[in-house]
């Protein structure tokens, strides 16, 4: 099931957010050591000046895990973070996922398998009756 992991301008301080930035320098090593979390897949880190999220393919518990591993990899205690962050699993970290793409890009290619199944402005294309059948079921 995909996961997601994170915290943003709406819920925390840019002090905290600064602490849980992952800069070009470290995303590498980061993807690396999330990739060994047990419980993770396929994981992806955004990382904005705005936001922190990390979406992955795992089990429910795989989310207590990521948030863990994300305080740790910073050098912070889970308790110092955990109010600001938040977490969505399955449906509800796809229609999460397709809110951040839509306030971060002014085009979306959509594709299923490699194929094109649509480009366009997000908000055109989250309404394509194709997306929606292939992405949200």
């Amino acid at each position: 099931m995909l996961l997601s992991v994170g915290l943003n301008h709406k819920t925390a301080p840019v002090h905290i957010r600064e602490r849980l930035a992952f800069g070009p320098d470290i995303v590498v090593a980061a993807l690396r050591g999330l990739r060994e979390q047990a419980g993770v897949d396929e994981s992806i880190i955004l990382s904005t000046c705005n936001r922190t999220e990390i979406y992955c393919a795992g089990d429910e518990e795989s989310c207590n895990r990521v948030s863990d591993w994300m305080c740790s990899f910073h050098g912070l205690e889970h308790d110092e973070v955990s109010p600001y962050l938040y977490a969505h699993c399955a449906d509800d970290a796809i229609e999460h996922l397709m809110k951040v793409l839509k306030e971060l890009s002014d085009r979306l290619m959509i594709l299923h398998y490699g194929e094109e199944i649509r480009t366009g402005p997000p908000a055109e294309v989250m309404q394509d009756e194709q997306v929606k059948e292939v992405y949200l079921g």
